[in-house]
């Protein structure tokens, strides 16, 4: 199927799914995906007055994936040490799995919006770092508000007796702003593709 994409300077490109490897791009080299796997990307078709160019321009990112299994069992963790932590201003240590259930809307919940910005949004838009870069905050904002009144719809709904104190949405916005970038930051210290250094 082929759809439209992005503009690349004054060509048209049009999205067609290929199988080949990605090249390298100013903005940064994609992961490597494991041995026998073949990487999922886009190859995008510049056109000039309906016009196919045979050369191609590789879109530089891969597909992001990671077995389920995986993403639970770290995500999980998470969830169950913030969990412990809420617990303690909710009255103790009986609260547990109450907060761990609703720690796992940021915590595994946030990794979807990411996964959807890189998956989904990521290949359609232009290939401009400052681009990129306003989009992911926007997306982490925008998710983060969808994820705290979760978080608090799920807390009313499995505790009705314990009051809830609803958090301003700006605050779950800029809040998952904040967990994004101290965990790229970790990803960056630890030498892998973050948000600081473009590649992931």
């Amino acid at each position: 199927m082929k759809i439209d994409g992005p503009a690349y300077g004054d060509l048209k490109l049009e999205r067609l799914a290929d199988g080949g490897s990605a090249k390298p791009h100013p903005y940064g080299e994609p992961t490597q995906p494991k041995a026998g796997r073949q990487p999922r990307h886009f190859v995008y078709y510049a056109s000039v007055d309906g016009e196919k160019n045979r050369n191609a321009i590789r879109s530089p990112w891969q597909k992001f994936h990671e077995p389920f299994s995986a993403t639970l069992l770290r995500n999980g963790i998470i969830a169950l040490v913030v969990g412990a932590i809420i617990a303690r201003f909710w009255g103790g240590i009986a609260n547990w799995p109450l907060a761990t259930l609703v720690a796992l809307w940021p915590s595994l919940g946030g990794h979807y919006v990411e996964t959807w910005f890189l998956n989904g949004l990521r290949p359609r838009l232009p290939i401009s770092r400052p681009v990129l870069l306003v989009m992911r905050i926007t997306v982490w904002f925008v998710g983060g508000i969808g994820l705290v009144f979760a978080m608090g719809l799920t807390a009313r709904a499995l505790a009705p007796a314990k009051p809830m104190h609803w958090t301003a949405w700006w605050i779950g916005g800029t809040s998952f702003i904040g967990l994004e970038l101290a965990a790229h930051l970790v990803l960056q210290l630890w030498g892998r593709p973050s948000f600081y250094n473009g590649k992931g």
